[in-house]
C-alpha cells in the first residue's frame, strides 16, 4: 500500500533488483548472457494488494534459460544479499528521480492530492529524502527476504509455446491461454494420426 512504512525501502530493494542498467536482472540477462536488450522488475503499491513484477523479452530459444535467470536472481535477492554499493546507487538514482520530479507543477499538485488519497503522513514528501537516505543495508535485506516469495511466483511467457513449452515445464505445470486471456483448450488428436 501506498502508507505501507516500508514502501520506500522496498523501492529501494526493487531498484537493486531491476530498476535500471546497473540492476542485478540487466548486468546478468543483459550483460552477462546477451539474452535481451534489458531485464527490469517494478513494485507497483496499491490499494487493496501491490503487486511485484519483473519482465524481460527474449530471443525463443533461450526462453527457459532466460526464465531460469529470473528465478535465479529473485532466490539471490532473499539471502541477505544486498551491498552497501548497490544500496547506494540505488539511493542516488531515486534521490536524483525526485529531485527532477520538483521540475513540474503537476508532480507537486500530485504530492498534496496522495497525502490525502492515501493517508500518507502530512510530512511524507518533506521527509522523503531523509527517509530514504536513511535507510539501511540490513532494512533493504529485511524487506526482500519479507516480500520477494519465488516460490510463489506466476511465470508468464508469451510467445510460441511449441518451441519452449517442454524447456519450461521444469518450472512447474505448463497452463496454455489465449490471446484474449481464456484458457487454451488442448485439440484431441484423431485416432486415425500415426507417427508414419
Amino acid at each position: 500500500q501506498h502508507n505501507n512504512p516500508n514502501r520506500i525501502a522496498a523501492s529501494l530493494m526493487s531498484y537493486v533488483l531491476g530498476g535500471g542498467s546497473s540492476s542485478r536482472l540487466f548486468m546478468n540477462l543483459r550483460e552477462a548472457k546477451g539474452y535481451t536488450y534489458g531485464a527490469y522488475a517494478s513494485l507497483s503499491p496499491d490499494e487493496i494488494i501491490g503487486s511485484f513484477s519483473a519482465d524481460a523479452s527474449v530471443r525463443t530459444e533461450v526462453t527457459d534459460s532466460a526464465a531460469y535467470q529470473f528465478f535465479y536472481e529473485l532466490d539471490r535477492m532473499t539471502k541477505r544479499s544486498i551491498t552497501e554499493e548497490e544500496l547506494d546507487a540505488a539511493k542516488a538514482y531515486l534521490t536524483g528521480s525526485f529531485g527532477r520530479s520538483l521540475e513540474s507543477p503537476s508532480t507537486i499538485a500530485s504530492f498534496a492530492l496522495n497525502t490525502e488519497i492515501y493517508d500518507l503522513p502530512k510530512d511524507y514528501y518533506k521527509n522523503y529524502l531523509k527517509n530514504l537516505n536513511g535507510v539501511s543495508v540490513s532494512e533493504a535485506n529485511e524487506i526482500a527476504l519479507k516480500y520477494i516469495k519465488p516460490n510463489n511466483a506466476y511465470l508468464v511467457i508469451v510467445g510460441n509455446v511449441g518451441e519452449f513449452e517442454d524447456q519450461v515445464a521444469q518450472f512447474g505445470e505448463v497452463k496454455r491461454y489465449t490471446k484474449e486471456g481464456y484458457p487454451e483448450e488442448k485439440k484431441a488428436v484423431s485416432a486415425d494420426v500415426t507417427v508414419d
